[in-house]
């Protein structure tokens, strides 16, 4: 066998053989070019000698008779050079080419000395592996020689022990059925520590690259990390990439400054985004969502099992949202999904620290997988019927986007182009949890008023319309009496705050009539047409304004309207009995006391029917929040003031609702804002309204 050595040393003197034939070439060159020179001498004495032989032909011309045998020999001598010349220019041109060959030789002889140097280096240093891996094995050998020898004394002790057992043989069974039962738990939880291991590493995968910082910096980081930049920062790493103090910090300005320009944006061109849910934008979050748990699947070594947790999360947050536990239904589903990833794991061999650890790992799959299930299955704590889902629909194309490009933003924008394509093709996205609302007459004291109060609980997704639009308060333009608009604005809304009214009473056929009777009739229907649950009306307690002052009436009393505009108030409260018998439509009516805006009485009549604006919001919340059971509800909009013309009692079981302001507290406070309207002072409830003379 030859050895590395040998290889070596035979490698060199092949080397030194060929430096040797490199340097015969070298001197075959030198002469080469030597016998050029000579064969060039040569030529030059022929062409000098053909001259002379021409110059003697010439003389012998000259000589005549004389000269004839001296021009014989003049012919012959011009012949020869001619010859030699011909010869030597031959000569000349094999020289050249031997010349040219000789070079390509040295050449490659040159080329061949350079690889013969570098192979030389190769197999030294193949060498010195080889050493390296021979101590190796010999260490390993010699390691192997100490457990051979240990062995044997182990065996020479089992033969001791063996004979022991011989004489308790039922004791030996035991010990044996023990030792075996402890060998596989050994190697069990020796495999569980290896995982336990990986699973540690896999949960902070950030954090190793900034230990070697002093305490405030990395306390300075952690006080900018972001949610953004921890995700940013946890992909990187998981995809080795290597981070750096500097490159954080400036993740972290990113952040900060994406915010920044994100709100600005936002604030400046929502306003042109009426209705942002046709766009696809509402589906950003999920499809963010739907990202990052095929990225963290990915990422996962048991993939099968975390699939099964996701599956769990999104079956329990299903059940959990159908049981009204509202946003708990994601921790209720991300707990459970989580500890039953650890059971199938036969968490009864793991001890308490490493099940909490596994516990920990299959949070983060749980609960995206909840939230996904929450945004895709539910809305209004109920099943949404796969027809009507657009958001699963959009998922599906996420979701291979997701495991196709591992781009979060590729995912996030092909997710809502989807819902976008899905809207146009006029599948409805039932899927969402917030409810979403119609309201008319959005730009009134009352309609902005439940505006901004509903839009500060968070929880409603609001179309407001009037009949002029105001893109800065996000109100589009309607007109009640349009019944195409209606209907338009109404796609995917569950319930409508109609409260668009005209109280001219000069002009009850112009006004009046137009927009509080045509225009309920085309809300009504719009909504029948559209699949809506329940309109809420803003009546008016002049649909019984010619009741005494001082009188406490219920809402089973008759009709006693005070105006034209009450008596469209008593028709329209009549139409939504008739949507809600013959059409199945829930409709209730509320009869607003008297609602200025501001947050006293004007009035020692609207002290008795006053209503604030806080109180105002509540009782639209409860209307959008009742029993669906509850079909036509008629009831009076007050706070809860102290000499109440209005029974209003019943509500708060009825309802839940809780009014929190009195007027007979702030109306000393009224009186000192101002003069009291005495117009609104007379014997009827209807105040000024019953005043009023439409002919003039």
């Amino acid at each position: 066998m030859v050895t590395v050595e040998e290889a070596v040393a035979h490698i060199q003197k092949v080397n030194d053989e060929s430096e040797a034939m490199a340097a015969v070439i070298q001197d075959l060159r030198a002469k080469n070019e030597e016998i050029i020179e000579i064969v060039a001498e040569i030529t030059a004495i022929a062409k000098q000698t053909n001259i002379l032989a021409l110059n003697a032909s010439i003389e012998a011309s000259r000589a005549g008779e004389q000269g004839r045998g001296f021009a014989v020999v003049a012919n012959e001598v011009k012949l020869l050079a001619n010859n030699s010349g011909s010869a030597a220019e031959r000569i000349n041109e094999l020289m050249r080419e031997m010349h040219e060959k000789t070079n390509a030789v040295q050449s490659t002889f040159a080329r061949t000395g350079e690889g013969m140097i570098k192979g030389s280096q190769m197999i030294t240093e193949a060498g010195e592996a080889f050493q390296n891996i021979r101590s190796a094995v010999q260490l390993v050998a010699a390691q192997a020689g100490e457990v051979s020898a240990a062995s044997r004394q182990i065996d020479g002790g089992m033969s001791y022990v063996t004979k022991e057992v011989n004489e308790t043989i039922e004791l030996s069974n035991q010990i044996a059925s023990g030792t075996e039962d402890g060998s596989a738990a050994a190697q069990e939880q020796l495999a569980t520590m290896e995982e336990v291991a990986a699973s540690s590493a896999a949960l902070s995968p950030v954090s190793p690259y900034f230990r070697h910082l002093t305490p405030l910096k990395n306390m300075w980081i952690g006080s900018l990390l972001t949610d953004e930049s921890f995700g940013v920062a946890m992909t990187r790493a998981i995809g080795r990439k290597t981070l750096s103090e500097r490159w954080m910090h400036g993740l972290n300005i990113t952040a900060y400054l994406n915010w920044f320009v994100a709100n600005m944006a936002g604030a400046y061109f929502g306003r042109w985004i009426t209705n942002p849910e046709r766009l696809g934008l509402d589906f950003a979050l999920p499809a963010m969502f739907i990202g990052l748990v095929v990225l963290q699947l990915m990422q996962r070594k048991n993939k099968k099992l975390h699939i099964n947790v996701a599956i769990i999360a999104v079956v329990c947050v299903i059940f959990a949202s159908m049981a009204s536990l509202g946003s708990m239904s994601v921790i209720v589903a991300a707990v459970i999904a989580a500890t039953m990833g650890v059971v199938m794991e036969r968490w009864n061999k793991i001890q308490i620290p490493m099940w909490l650890l596994r516990w920990l790992e299959y949070v983060p799959v749980a609960v995206m997988a909840a939230l996904i299930g929450q945004e895709l299955f539910m809305a209004d704590n109920q099943l949404v019927p796969i027809t009507q889902n657009a958001a699963l629909w959009a998922a599906l194309p996420t979701i291979a986007v997701a495991i196709w490009t591992r781009s979060l933003l590729g995912t996030v924008l092909v997710g809502m182009v989807a819902m976008m394509i899905l809207r146009a093709k006029g599948v409805r996205s039932m899927s969402k949890t917030k409810h979403r609302l119609l309201i008319t007459g959005a730009a009134g004291v009352v309609g902005r008023s439940l505006l901004e109060g509903l839009r500060e609980k968070g929880k409603y997704d609001i179309v407001a319309a009037d009949l002029h639009d105001d893109p800065q308060s996000g109100i589009v333009a309607m007109d009640v009496t349009d019944g195409e608009r209606l209907n338009e604005l109404m796609q995917g809304v569950q319930t409508v705050l109609h409260i668009a009214w005209a109280k001219d009473e000069e002009d009850f056929l112009g006004k009046v009539l137009p927009i509080n009777v045509t225009g309920a009739y085309h809300v009504y229907e719009a909504a029948r047409l559209n699949g809506v649950q329940r309109v809420i009306f803003a009546s008016s307690n002049h649909a019984t304004g010619f009741y005494p002052t001082g009188e406490d009436i219920e809402v089973h009393d008759p009709y006693r309207p005070d105006s034209f505009y009450g008596l469209s108030k008593c028709y329209i409260e009549l139409l939504g009995r008739y949507y809600v018998d013959k059409h199945g439509l829930s409709s209730f009516n509320i009869r607003i006391g008297n609602f200025s805006g501001d947050a006293y009485p004007h009035s020692e009549r609207s002290a008795h029917i006053w209503i604030s604006p806080r109180d105002m919001v509540q009782l639209a919340e409860c209307c959008i929040e009742a029993d669906s059971s509850m079909k036509y509800v008629n009831l009076y909009g007050t706070s809860a003031n102290t000499d109440n013309y209005y029974d209003i009692g019943y509500l708060e079981q009825m309802i839940g609702y809780h009014p929190e302001d009195d007027a007979a507290e702030l109306w000393d406070e009224a009186k000192r804002k101002g003069t009291p309207d005495k117009q609104d002072e007379t014997e009827y409830q209807g105040g000024g309204y019953v005043a009023k003379d439409p002919k003039g």
